[in-house]
């Protein structure tokens, strides 16, 4: 390490970047941030990296639910510090059945058997505007709700993307996405990748494959099956 009174040795670096921008000659080219043959180095194991190149996944919001089944099975023990409680709607017992219809967010619990309506009210535009986002929103209502920088094109696969940067217009909504990137195919309108950053710098990186457009979708799809005791409340606020 470079330092005011020459170099100096470091066995040790504890890293707050992502793994994109450590080394550019290893990763992004362009980045400003890391150090040219920093990755070398840690491959020979002259120097070590906390955190490890790659573990930024286990800091995504959706590994939140498997992180106490990872440590009992790795280590064959239950968390000593209890993890921050996260659902997953696509299993059991958390399964959720969401839906927005008419600026209003049905949650439906099967196991509690109860629909939470939530009206979007106010916020409706700027709900709406995540919801289409890459995929059948027309550009007036993009730029509605986002500034709009084009960045030129990029290759994803085999499609090659008219790459756009949205920064949100709205304060509260800047407070959750400082800004979002999205790769559009050009030929179908529509998004193949999209990232969205945090305020603090970590981002969502979403990837689209096999999509179909046009299909018949059946209006049952866009029903909620309840049962006869099914109770529904509307939280307030």
């Amino acid at each position: 390490m470079r330092t005011t009174a020459g170099l100096r040795r470091v066995d040790v670096i504890y890293r707050r970047v992502d793994d994109d921008f450590l080394d550019p000659l290893t990763f992004r080219h362009d980045s400003s941030l890391g150090v040219a043959g920093l990755m070398n180095a840690y491959r020979m194991g002259n120097v070590a990296l906390v955190n490890a190149v790659g573990t930024g996944v286990s800091d995504d919001k959706a590994i939140y639910p498997f992180v106490p089944r990872m440590i009992k099975f790795y280590l064959g023990q239950e968390p000593i510090l209890p993890n921050v409680k996260t659902y997953i709607c696509a299993e059991e017992p958390d399964k959720k059945y969401v839906l927005f219809s008419d600026s209003k967010v049905q949650i439906y619990q099967p196991r509690i058997d109860q629909i939470t309506v939530y009206n979007a009210g106010k916020n409706r535009a700027e709900f709406e505007s995540f919801l289409v986002l890459g995929f059948g929103g027309s550009g007036h209502d993009l730029l509605k709700s986002f500034d709009v920088k084009y960045l030129g094109t990029e290759k994803i696969g085999d499609v090659t993307a008219a790459k756009l940067d949205l920064t949100p217009k709205s304060q509260k909504v800047r407070n959750t996405f400082a800004h979002i990137v999205l790769w559009i195919d050009p030929a179908r309108g529509v998004s193949v990748q999209q990232q969205l950053f945090e305020p603090s710098g970590d981002y969502r990186l979403a990837k689209y494959s096999s999509i179909e457009l046009n299909q018949k979708v059946p209006d049952s799809v866009f029903k909620i099956k309840t049962t006869p005791k099914t109770k529904t409340v509307s939280p307030q606020g």
